[in-house]
Protein backbone atom coordinates (compact mmCIF):
# COMPACT_ATOMS: atom_id res chain seq x y z
CA UNK A 1 0.00 0.00 0.00
CA UNK A 2 1.10 4.01 -0.76
CA UNK A 3 1.07 6.62 1.39
CA UNK A 4 -0.84 8.54 -1.07
CA UNK A 5 -3.56 5.67 -1.05
CA UNK A 6 -4.89 6.73 2.61
CA UNK A 7 -5.60 10.34 0.91
CA UNK A 8 -9.06 8.92 0.42
CA UNK A 9 -9.90 7.37 3.26
CA UNK A 10 -11.31 9.36 6.40
CA UNK A 11 -11.17 8.06 9.84
CA UNK A 12 -14.22 9.30 12.41
CA UNK A 13 -13.47 9.95 15.57
CA UNK A 14 -15.66 9.21 19.37
CA UNK A 15 -17.14 12.65 18.90
CA UNK A 16 -17.69 12.85 15.19
CA UNK A 17 -15.00 14.45 13.99
CA UNK A 18 -12.92 13.13 10.93
CA UNK A 19 -9.81 12.93 9.51
CA UNK A 20 -7.87 11.81 6.67
CA UNK A 21 -5.93 8.55 7.03
CA UNK A 22 -3.32 10.24 5.31
CA UNK A 23 -3.10 13.39 7.89
CA UNK A 24 -3.03 10.58 10.94
CA UNK A 25 -0.50 8.29 9.84
CA UNK A 26 1.47 11.83 8.92
CA UNK A 27 1.14 12.69 12.66
CA UNK A 28 1.96 9.75 14.40
CA UNK A 29 5.05 9.40 12.38
CA UNK A 30 5.71 13.48 13.93
CA UNK A 31 4.58 12.51 17.52
CA UNK A 32 6.89 9.48 17.40
CA UNK A 33 9.72 11.22 16.03
CA UNK A 34 9.39 13.76 18.50
CA UNK A 35 9.18 11.09 21.37
CA UNK A 36 11.67 9.47 20.32
CA UNK A 37 13.93 12.51 19.89
CA UNK A 38 13.27 13.51 23.57
CA UNK A 39 14.08 9.78 24.86
CA UNK A 40 17.70 10.20 23.69
CA UNK A 41 19.66 11.16 26.54
CA UNK A 42 21.60 13.72 25.25
CA UNK A 43 17.76 15.48 24.99
CA UNK A 44 17.68 18.66 26.81
CA UNK A 45 15.20 20.75 26.08
CA UNK A 46 12.64 22.47 28.12
CA UNK A 47 9.67 21.93 26.73
CA UNK A 48 9.50 18.55 26.61
CA UNK A 49 6.28 16.24 26.04
CA UNK A 50 5.08 14.51 29.14
CA UNK A 51 2.88 11.52 29.81
CA UNK A 52 -0.80 13.56 28.58
CA UNK A 53 1.19 13.72 24.55
CA UNK A 54 2.37 10.06 24.71
CA UNK A 55 -1.38 9.40 25.06
CA UNK A 56 -2.67 11.67 22.72
CA UNK A 57 -0.13 10.02 20.31
CA UNK A 58 -1.25 6.36 21.18
CA UNK A 59 -4.97 7.37 20.41
CA UNK A 60 -3.76 8.59 16.67
CA UNK A 61 -2.32 5.26 16.32
CA UNK A 62 -5.67 3.87 17.58
CA UNK A 63 -7.58 6.12 14.53
CA UNK A 64 -4.69 4.79 12.23
CA UNK A 65 -5.94 1.45 13.19
CA UNK A 66 -9.19 1.91 12.57
CA UNK A 67 -8.87 3.69 9.72
CA UNK A 68 -6.75 0.61 8.28
CA UNK A 69 -9.50 -1.76 9.48
CA UNK A 70 -12.03 -0.17 7.14
CA UNK A 71 -9.61 0.48 4.25
CA UNK A 72 -9.94 -3.26 2.31
CA UNK A 73 -6.14 -3.52 0.93
CA UNK A 74 -4.46 -7.05 1.01
CA UNK A 75 -1.37 -4.88 0.69
CA UNK A 76 -0.23 -4.43 4.33
CA UNK A 77 0.57 -0.85 5.97
CA UNK A 78 2.14 2.01 4.44
CA UNK A 79 6.00 1.98 4.62
CA UNK A 80 5.54 4.59 7.00
CA UNK A 81 3.63 3.46 9.25
CA UNK A 82 5.56 0.51 9.05
CA UNK A 83 8.78 2.48 9.80
CA UNK A 84 7.04 4.73 12.45
CA UNK A 85 5.99 1.86 14.79
CA UNK A 86 9.62 0.07 14.38
CA UNK A 87 11.14 3.56 15.68
CA UNK A 88 8.36 3.60 18.42
CA UNK A 89 9.22 -0.10 19.09
CA UNK A 90 12.95 0.77 18.94
CA UNK A 91 12.85 3.74 22.51
CA UNK A 92 9.92 1.62 24.39
CA UNK A 93 9.73 -1.23 26.31
CA UNK A 94 6.96 -3.35 27.51
CA UNK A 95 4.98 -1.88 30.20
CA UNK A 96 5.05 -5.60 32.27
CA UNK A 97 3.99 -3.44 35.32
CA UNK A 98 0.90 -1.58 33.80
CA UNK A 99 1.95 1.99 35.16
CA UNK A 100 0.41 3.62 32.55
CA UNK A 101 -3.03 1.95 33.55
CA UNK A 102 -2.47 2.42 37.09
CA UNK A 103 -2.16 6.22 36.30
CA UNK A 104 -4.73 6.66 33.65
CA UNK A 105 -7.33 4.41 34.88
CA UNK A 106 -9.17 4.22 31.43
CA UNK A 107 -6.43 3.55 29.46
CA UNK A 108 -6.85 0.76 27.14
CA UNK A 109 -4.33 -2.03 27.42
CA UNK A 110 -4.96 -3.40 24.01
CA UNK A 111 -3.26 -3.17 20.97
CA UNK A 112 0.20 -3.45 21.52
CA UNK A 113 1.13 0.49 21.76
CA UNK A 114 -0.71 0.78 25.10
CA UNK A 115 1.68 -1.90 26.41
CA UNK A 116 4.75 0.29 25.50
CA UNK A 117 6.57 3.12 27.59
CA UNK A 118 9.39 5.13 26.69
CA UNK A 119 12.47 3.46 28.30
CA UNK A 120 13.94 6.94 29.54
CA UNK A 121 12.92 10.44 29.29
CA UNK A 122 10.46 13.04 30.14
CA UNK A 123 7.65 10.60 29.49
CA UNK A 124 8.40 8.09 31.85
CA UNK A 125 10.04 10.62 34.27
CA UNK A 126 6.57 12.29 34.78
CA UNK A 127 4.78 8.94 35.04
CA UNK A 128 7.01 7.36 37.33
CA UNK A 129 6.77 10.81 39.32
CA UNK A 130 2.71 10.32 38.95
CA UNK A 131 2.99 7.17 40.44
CA UNK A 132 4.61 7.81 43.12
CA UNK A 133 2.61 10.36 44.14
CA UNK A 134 -0.31 7.82 44.13
CA UNK A 135 1.06 4.70 45.77
CA UNK A 136 2.32 7.53 48.91
CA UNK A 137 -1.61 8.51 48.72
CA UNK A 138 -2.81 5.17 48.86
Amino acid sequence: MRSADLISVNVQYEYGRTSRLLDLVDAWASHVLRLFRESQPSFAGEDAWGVHDFIAALYIRDRIDRGLDAFASDDGAPPTLIVSDELFRSFTTEDSREKLQAVVRDAPREPWWWRRLPTTGPVVTELDAIASRISDAT
